[in-house]
């Protein structure tokens, strides 16, 4: 179960903002590895970018293609 909902999820299907869809697949992998699963940050990606609602397409065109790209936030400047 844990696994089918990390993977199925959707910011349509939880009713989500951006901000909260990010929130929820973290949340999500968190719940399937506490249950013995594997979520890593590439998993994790790829299910955001996956769950984005159709407005989001052009910038998930262009996350698509940046090599290296990944979830973790950037440290904010001093």
């Amino acid at each position: 179960m844990a696994y089918k909902t990390f993977v199925t999820s959707s910011m349509a299907s939880t009713n989500n903002t951006i901000v909260e869809w990010s929130a929820t697949v973290r949340r999500n992998a968190s719940y399937l590895r506490q249950v013995g699963g594997e979520a890593d940050e590439s998993a994790q990606l790829s299910v955001f970018l996956e769950g984005l609602l159709a407005e989001f397409s052009e910038i998930k065109l262009i996350l698509d293609e940046t090599d290296d790209l990944s979830r973790q936030s950037h440290p904010k400047a001093h």
